[in-house]
């Protein structure tokens, strides 16, 4: 009985057509460098978020004064749902529109809003962009070599 439901022909085409598609998804992320480089290209919401409450909302632990949330009215301790979940964590770009609902005592609204540049990029930001992209590469490197190499190992083909 054959272990493998792949034969090696098979198995080669599936991993260059998956190294095509992770490159290609490599080189679209690597593309957004200045946001992680150059401040003038970085943007900010101008706010520091607390642990996250049950569900998709984010208290406001730090508002700084020009801040776009600051200029809608919002207040420490308000919490702040994101249209979209990924908004939270990503690296923004200047100018970016962010559609978030503003959540204070009482009430609750829509805003969409507009980043501000970042004043300083913190050289750890800098540092972990670089790590991660030469780790990336250097992942999708090895593993294809390794899965092009040693087709026939149930272990290179994990």
């Amino acid at each position: 009985m054959n272990r493998f439901t792949l034969t090696v022909k098979q198995w080669k085409v599936c991993a260059v057509l998956l190294g095509l598609l992770f490159g290609g998804l490599d080189i679209w992320a690597f593309s957004y460098w200045q946001r992680s480089v150059v401040p003038e290209m970085s943007g900010t919401l101008g706010v520091e978020f607390d642990t996250a409450l049950p569900g998709p909302t984010y208290p406001i632990k730090k508002l700084e004064p020009d801040s776009p949330l600051a200029q809608q009215g919002a207040k420490l301790g308000d919490g702040v749902v994101f249209d979209y979940l990924g908004d939270r964590s990503r690296i923004l770009g200047v100018g970016e529109a962010i559609g978030i609902t503003l959540k204070s005592p009482g009430q609750s609204r829509h805003i969409d809003l507009q980043t501000t540049a970042v004043k300083q990029i913190d050289p750890l930001t800098v540092a972990a962009f670089v790590l991660d992209s030469v780790m990336t590469l250097l992942t999708l490197i090895l593993a294809m070599l390794i899965g092009w190499r040693k087709p026939d190992s149930a272990a290179a083909r994990m």
